[in-house]
């Protein structure tokens, strides 16, 4: 099957360039035809502004109406209709971990998330908070499938997805919105935007939420709660328009969130400074970006003691610290070329401290630091037909100043002060469209990918005394990927779309835990993160769209994904498929949007069977869900609506921990000033 598939691949790949010369004498202005069509531009394929038609990589756009019309409370929400996208939030709105990942690559470190073009990958662990982004703050998201380290560099393996919030508007703008539902839900929301002098833009935003939550624990003891959290969200967006052709903007958030996890001593909060300062400048002979960030982020959280967790057990600390920089210039060079380059700074530095208040009363510190650089140029050759894109993107990182120390108040068990590593990565890339007609387009890819290992998985040692414990292992090696894809585009008219591609990843030195020993004095049993694991995920994507009215969209989707452990340090993981991962995938719905009458909308996942650990020893059962949305204009200013999620209250899981919170009913009221 794997050489069938690969074989797949390449014929398709080779299909591209057998066509273009057995078909050179066909006549036609392809060109001149799409330019007077109403084109989908996306920025996040190419760095460089681009129809979807003319990328060399399967892209998705979600719009600012789209995103109005659906049923979403968070972002991530959003994205569980993409194909080839895996959604992690077991428990609902309480949830206060998330994972999305795109073509079976395990874990959020293997796919790159961007807020407006800047990396949300946290540095110490690879994650990302989507709770921290609210919905009514996003204008568009880009998800691009397929390796993405040929721009991007570190996590851009699975693919990347750009969350692009709105900008100022010309026109003074204000909002008030409110929502309540399920499980005693509410939120409210406050946004102004508008421009001072024809220079000065703003937009201003303000949220909060709150939830009792639900008894999620699959098995809940007589003195465990329900799962709480509520959160806090202040945005500030500022541009100034330094003449026509550029501009400066500065962008500072605050957030704040804080849990019950779901019993007396188990609960947590996490706060967020954010700071974005960038400058843009686009002409007839280049365009210029460029991109300063900051963040600060401060995480507590107080863990009980089982089995009867009637008492607390320790306590957490995380402060970190990242800046980071990014420019890029493009600009045409000679006939049919586009140059692209640029520069990517990150640094971190972070802390974990850990503090347990019964015996043996313990104390662990562990600190980091990694430095990331990185030199990238792309080349788009337009041959016409033909459009070539050749990249390749050279990353170095260095961690350093990393120790563990670990004591009690009356001896040092452990002091270790780790030596610096530095290493690096080329990750090239080669991608083809061939618009075989005017309304058939090839596209082909390959493309290497890399993630750096993070300062969580050099340094840090957690666990529970006398039970486990998972140690740090600075001599981890960066996981790399090779990607293939080649895939057929197929327009009918101007109301149908069909997409099918195929792909296949090979990732090396995955990173995982290995049992090292039990330690003879405090009996723990001791595993390691390694290089261990050899990953293969291959699969179909298969999209279509259908727009029978103005007002009608309909829209299908399906994939199947074989995402299975090829070797492994760990021989009882050979073979074993991906945590996560189901086989197939069914998205479908549609959104009648009649403004005058309602607009509705309705979306039908199905999630097939999968496992939600390596070992493939805890099963998760396939589910099927659908969620409507139904709104109506009351007046110029004012709008309500109704949201139900699991309409038909299925039960489902995501994880071995947690039920699904079940059926969501939440309703909205918008006006608008």
């Amino acid at each position: 099957m794997r050489k069938v598939f690969r074989s797949f691949i390449s014929g398709l790949l080779g299909l591209l360039f057998t066509t273009s010369v057995a078909l050179a004498e066909e006549k036609g202005k392809v060109k001149e035809e799409k330019e007077a069509e109403l084109e989908e531009i996306v920025v996040t394929a190419t760095r460089t502004e681009r129809p979807v038609e003319e990328v060399p990589a399967s892209v998705t756009v979600i719009t600012k109406d789209e995103i109005e019309k659906m049923s979403a409370k968070y972002v991530d929400d959003l994205l569980r209709d993409i194909v080839s996208a895996q959604v992690y939030r077991p428990a609902g709105v309480t949830s206060t971990m998330q994972h999305v990942t795109l073509r079976g690559v395990p874990h959020q470190r293997g796919t790159l998330i961007l807020l407006d073009g800047v990396p949300l990958n946290d540095m110490y662990y690879g994650g990302v908070e989507f709770n921290e982004i609210p919905v009514e703050n996003v204008e568009r998201i880009e998800i691009v499938r397929g390796p993405a380290s040929a721009l991007y560099g570190s996590s851009a393996m699975g693919g990347v997805i750009n969350i692009i919030t709105k900008k100022p508007e010309r026109e003074m703008k204000g909002l008030i919105e409110g929502t309540y539902g399920t499980m005693n839900t509410w939120s409210g929301r406050l946004h102004l935007t508008g421009t001072l002098k024809e220079k000065f833009g703003y937009y201003l935003s303000a949220s909060r939420l709150e939830t009792d939550g639900y008894y999620a624990q699959i098995k809940p003891e007589p003195n465990w709660k329900k799962r709480t959290r509520e959160h806090e969200h202040y945005i500030g967006k500022f541009t100034y328009e330094v003449d026509p052709m550029s501009n400066i903007s500065f962008t500072y958030s605050h957030w704040h969130e804080a849990a019950g996890g779901g019993r007396k001593y188990y609960y947590g909060s996490t706060f967020r400074n954010r700071a974005i300062l960038g400058y843009e400048k686009k002409t007839e002979g280049f365009n210029l970006s460029a991109n300063t960030f900051f963040l600060h982020e401060d995480d507590y959280w107080t863990y009980d003691k089982s089995p009867k967790y009637d008492c607390v057990e320790k306590k957490n600390e995380k402060p970190s610290n990242e800046i980071g920089a990014m420019m890029t210039l493009t600009l045409p060079v000679g006939k049919g070329h586009l140059f692209t380059s640029g520069l990517d700074y990150r640094w971190f530095e972070g802390e974990s401290r850990y503090d347990w208040e019964v015996f043996p009363f313990r104390k662990t510190r562990t600190e980091g630091k990694q430095h990331r650089a990185a030199l990238f140029f792309q080349d788009e050759i337009d041959l016409g037909k033909l459009l070539i894109t050749l990249g390749c993107r050279g990353d170095w990182y260095r961690s350093y100043d990393g120790s563990y120390h670990d004591y009690d108040t009356t001896e040092v068990y452990k002091k270790e002060e780790y030596a610096a590593k530095s290493s690096g990565s080329i990750n090239p890339k080669l991608g083809l469209v061939y618009h075989l007609t005017s309304s058939t387009t090839l596209r082909g890819l390959v493309g290497r990918a890399f993630n750096a290992p993070y300062v969580y998985y050099l340094y840090h040692n957690w666990g529970f005394p006398g039970r486990y414990w998972y140690m740090g292992n600075p001599e981890l090696d960066p996981e790399y990927m090779m990607g293939y894809e080649a895939g057929v585009e197929q327009r009918i008219g101007e109301k149908f779309k069909i997409r099918f591609t195929g792909f296949h990843n090979d990732i090396d030195n995955y990173i995982g835990t290995v049992y090292v020993r039990t330690n003879p004095v405090t009996k723990e049993k001791e595993y390691k993160y390694q290089n261990i694991d050899e990953v293969e995920s291959r699969g179909l994507e298969l999209e279509a769209e259908y727009r029978p009215l103005k007002s009608l969209t309909l829209y299908a989707n399906y994939n199947y994904i074989h995402a299975k452990i090829e070797e492994s340090k760990k021989p009882e993981l050979k073979g074993k498929r991906v945590a996560r991962e189901p086989y197939n995938r069914v998205n479908f719905g549609f959104i009648y949007d009649s403004p005058k009458i309602v607009t509705f909308s309705v979306r039908v996942r199905y999630v097939g069977e999968r496992y939600d650990d390596l070992e493939n020893k805890y099963p998760l059962d396939g589910y099927t869900t659908c969620d409507i949305k139904l709104t109506r204009k009351i007046g110029k200013f004012v709008e309500a609506s109704i949201e139900i999620d699991d309409l038909f209250d299925e039960a489902w899981q995501e994880s071995k921990l947690y039920n699904a919170p079940g059926r969501i009913i939440t309703g909205r009221l918008k006006v608008s000033f």
